[in-house]
């Protein structure tokens, strides 16, 4: 991670591939099947590139993907991590009021909304939790209509809003590519093994999110 290579991603990832192969009596035969074919489909593959001297250049921009979807999913969450093996509640009732006040929306571009589908509308992490069902490609328009609303019940206005394009810069939890910069960078090797994920900063302090540290291998679905 130092090096800025995603190491956590990559093993995340080949724990997924091999885990039904080694660990096959906690698995389905089905699933064990599944690792076996894809593995010798994957080493295949890599055969092929390694024959076209494409491994290498495959490789990089592999890492390159790893590395900008692991950034788009490090900065959604600052509750603590919960650990299955010994799990002990944080402070605060859980609360639908806690989850969207420890939730972030890492939106990549609020001028140009067709930006955010460079990670399929990922940042509207607020309107995913508070509607589950919306599809990614409404996440945009669910994620006006639902900070209007909290807008004007808070009798808020922004105003760079107009009918077409609520922008929603008043919701403390929005957070721009910029604002998370510098705090990737700042803890990329901390937030490997660190339990407390920072916090945010209200709305107007400059480096609001310095110190929210973030997560790893969150959203991957490779658990």
């Amino acid at each position: 991670e130092w090096a800025f290579i995603p190491i956590v991603e990559i093993i995340m990832h080949c724990r997924t591939a091999l885990y039904p192969i080694f660990c096959s009596k906690n698995v389905s035969a089905s699933r064990r099947r599944n690792a076996l074919v894809g593995s010798l489909f994957v080493i295949t593959f890599y055969v092929f590139l390694w024959e076209f001297g494409a491994l290498l250049p495959y490789m990089v921009a592999g890492t390159l993907v790893l590395q900008y979807l692991s950034m788009n999913d490090a900065f959604h969450h600052t509750y603590e991590a919960a650990f299955i093996d010994d799990y002990t509640p944080g402070p605060g009732d859980r609360t639908a009021q806690f989850e969207e006040e420890n939730t972030y929306s890492n939106i990549l571009s609020r001028s140009y909304p067709w930006l955010n589908l460079l990670s399929l509308n990922f940042g509207y992490h607020n309107a995913h939790h508070s509607k589950a069902m919306v599809p990614w490609y409404s996440l945009p328009e669910w994620h006006n209509e639902l900070y209007r609303h909290k807008n004007s019940k808070q009798g808020t206005k922004d105003d760079d809003a107009d009918e077409g394009n609520i922008k929603t810069r008043d919701s403390p939890q929005i957070l721009s590519f910029g604002d998370l910069v510098t705090a990737w960078f700042a803890h990329r090797t901390r937030r490997v093994l660190e339990e407390d994920y920072g916090v945010v900063h209200p709305p107007g302090k400059p480096g609001r999110a310095d110190d929210f540290v973030g997560s790893l291998g969150v959203s991957f679905l490779t658990v």
